[in-house]
């Protein structure tokens, strides 16, 4: 596999996960019916309704790993262990 290869499908996953996250952002604005059927598009309702629907799923199923790895590795690093 070439170098220029394995580039090109590191930018594709970098902007995969780009569209992801981007997308917990936008459901901030859409809007949603409520029990009653009657649509809801108050920004204070659609964020209280997000936040307490699918945004944790959402925040869990959307982070990419690899911003969870660069922390957890500077942390690790043997110049931030204890003695």
């Amino acid at each position: 596999m070439s170098i220029r290869h394995d580039h090109s499908r590191k930018r594709i996953y970098d902007l995969s996960q780009i569209v992801f996250v981007f997308e917990i952002f936008i459901q901030f604005f859409i809007g949603f019916y409520d029990k009653q059927g009657i649509y809801q598009d108050s920004f204070s309702k659609v964020v209280k309704n997000y936040l307490q629907g699918m945004f944790l799923f959402d925040v869990c199923t959307s982070t990419p790993i690899s911003w969870l790895e660069v922390p957890s590795h500077a942390l690790c690093a043997p110049e931030n262990a204890r003695r």
